[in-house]
Formats: structure tokens, C-alpha cells, sequence
């Protein structure tokens, strides 16, 4: 491998062996402009009807958003496979940081089982040394993802759980929901100051669910002087066993003026009675060493050991606290950052 430094850019040159041909030269270098129309070929071709240029648009495009991290292998000018990062605000303290976590990637098949993913994980790593990035994250996988994640140097923090609530179909409590809107302010939500927790304001949540080519539906509860706001999002699924398929809604997240037991109760029973008759669940994933982790999961009936995220991350700042990041008990998630799910 031959590494290339300017002041403007860092690229590796390997080799690489296609099939009968003779030995190639690959580029891997970080994404630019000039890149873009190939990178769109790839994913197309890879997730054919799930990654357009819509979807490339909203992940990697937002001006508003901190710049993701985008590697290319590039060979005779053309995108032959790429591994990306989005980035997520995370707030503790106070003080904010920014976790990359894997989002799109993709190999021509020509080009595949010669190990250049692994090389772009790799470039990846070294820009965001060079960069002083504060963290990576990553959640869930296969046994075989997660294996190459913790052999990448990523420290398993905590298994999240999934939480289930039954929503009764014969119920005949069918409620309208309240409309929500960016146009009015938003209220004041509890936020653990002692908790990693993900950043959710105006600029997030236009970005993440209104630009968002998927369509989700955001939901407002208010009793008295307090508010409940839900982010979800129906999905089909098929139970084990069943050849139907269900209604599933994913609560991706939920945000809380006050964290009290019955205000939250209700805001759960508000929810169960919009989607009745038009999901048979509610699921999600959550920390319950948090204290809106511990809220929120008394309002599920079950709790599945089978069906989990792992949470994992890879420190690159330096000066990162790991007694504070590689805790289980300062974390607290919901769904939302895993834009798939």
C-alpha cells in the first residue's frame, strides 16, 4: 500500500486482484463533489427502490447538519465502493459532541471479496483521528457485523432491549390525534444533564423526520400545563409462524415535559387509543438506567432478551472521558438514531 499526504487530502493506493486480470491499482480517498454521480450509481445498483437521490440528499446534504464522513475506493475515476458515517449531536454536561455512526455502504460486485471495505474502514478511522472526531457509534448487526465492529476497536457499552406494548383491537377508544407543528415553540423537555442524550431540537427534528424521504407521523399530548411529543413510524411485520402480516409501530422517540409517573401513563394511553385498530404493537428500544428509560418502559407489557440492540462505541477523541462514555448507566437512548430500524 502507498500512502499519498498533501495539505489537502490523504489517499492510499493498494493493489488488488481481479480475478484472472492483472494486479490493480485502487484509490481510497475521502468523498468529494466530483464523486457524487458515481457514489448514486453504486447505491442505486446495490439497494435497488430503497437508496435514491432523495435518500443520498437527506443523509449526506443537509447544510444545517455537521458534515458526515463519506470514503471512496475509486477505480479509473469511478466509485467502485464506499462506506459512510452520519453524524448524531449528543449532548452531556451541557457540552455538546458529535458520534458518527455507519449508515450506507455499498461494493460493485465486480470489486467485491477483496477485502476493500475493511480497507475504508480503516481510511475512515484514520481521517477521523486526524480530524480529533469525538466518537463512533454503532448498533446491532449480525453476530458477524458485530464481531468485526469490536474487532474495529468499538467498546460494547450495553444490550438495548426491545419493549413491547399490546394494543387491544377490539378496543372501541378511537381518538383523533393533535395535530403537532415547528410553527408554534417547542416546549421545555426534560433533559438528564447527567446523561449522554441525544441532541432533539427544531433544526433536528425538521432534518430527521420532516425532511426524511420515510414517513413518519409525530404525535402531541397536553394535559394541564405539560406535553408529550412522539415520534413514530408504521412498519409491516411478520410474526413467527404467521404468513399475515401486522401492523407494527416503531416509537422512535418520545420527549417529556416532566417525567411524572401519571402524566406519562396517560400520554401512553392517549397514544394506544389513536393507533387503535390500526396496529396490533407498540415497540422500542430503551436504557432503563436512565430515569426517562425506567418512565417510559413501565408503559410496555413485555420486555424481549431475544430481540435487542448492542451499543457500541469507538473513542477518538483523546481527551473523551471513557469513565463517562464507556458506561452503561450515562447513556440515554431511544430509536431514533437508527434511521433503518
Amino acid at each position: 500500500m502507498i500512502v499519498s499526504l498533501s495539505l489537502f487530502n490523504i489517499i492510499w493506493i493498494i493493489d488488488v486482484n481481479l480475478g484472472e486480470a492483472l494486479m490493480e491499482k485502487i484509490e481510497i480517498l475521502e468523498y468529494t463533489k466530483d464523486d457524487r454521480e458515481s457514489c448514486l450509481i453504486l447505491l442505486e445498483k446495490a439497494f435497488t427502490g430503497i437508496s435514491d437521490e432523495s435518500n443520498f440528499v437527506w443523509r449526506f446534504e443537509n447544510i444545517n447538519r455537521s458534515r458526515p464522513l463519506i470514503v471512496c475506493a475509486k477505480h479509473g475515476g469511478r466509485v467502485v465502493a464506499m462506506h459512510s458515517w452520519m453524524p448524531w449531536g449528543f449532548c452531556y454536561n451541557e457540552k455538546k459532541y458529535i458520534g458518527y455512526q455507519g449508515g450506507e455502504a455499498a461494493t460493485d460486485e465486480q470489486f467485491r471479496r477483496q477485502g476493500l471495505q475493511g480497507k475504508l474502514l480503516e481510511f475512515g478511522y484514520q481521517l477521523a483521528l486526524d480530524r480529533d472526531l469525538d466518537f463512533f457509534i454503532s448498533l446491532g448487526g449480525t453476530s458477524r457485523t458485530y464481531a468485526a465492529v469490536v474487532k474495529s476497536g468499538h467498546y460494547p457499552v450495553l444490550t438495548l432491549p426491545q419493549y413491547t406494548r399490546l394494543i387491544n383491537p377490539f378496543s372501541k377508544k378511537l381518538l383523533e390525534e393533535e395535530p403537532f407543528s415547528l410553527d408554534e415553540p417547542l416546549p421545555n423537555m426534560v433533559v438528564e444533564k447527567n446523561k449522554i442524550t441525544p441532541v432533539v431540537d427544531r433544526n433536528y427534528i425538521q432534518w430527521r423526520y420532516l425532511n426524511n424521504p420515510k414517513r413518519y407521523e409525530i404525535i402531541k399530548y397536553q394535559k394541564e400545563n405539560n406535553t408529550a411529543i412522539f415520534f413514530t413510524r408504521i412498519r409491516k411485520i411478520q410474526l413467527k409462524g404467521h404468513k399475515t402480516r401486522f401492523n407494527d409501530l416503531l416509537l422512535l422517540d418520545c420527549q417529556f415535559s416532566t417525567l411524572n409517573d401519571g402524566f406519562i401513563k396517560a400520554a401512553f394511553d392517549y397514544l394506544a387509543g389513536i393507533y387503535t385498530r390500526k396496529v396490533l404493537f407498540i415497540t422500542t428500544f430503551l436504557n432503563v438506567n436512565t430515569e426517562r428509560g425506567r418512565e417510559i418502559s413501565k408503559n410496555f407489557h413485555f420486555k424481549s432478551e431475544k430481540k435487542y440492540k448492542p451499543f457500541l462505541i469507538k473513542p477518538i477523541n483523546k481527551d473523551l472521558d471513557l469513565n463517562i462514555f464507556n458506561n452503561c448507566y450515562n447513556w440515554d437512548l431511544l430509536p431514533h438514531i437508527v434511521d433503518w430500524w
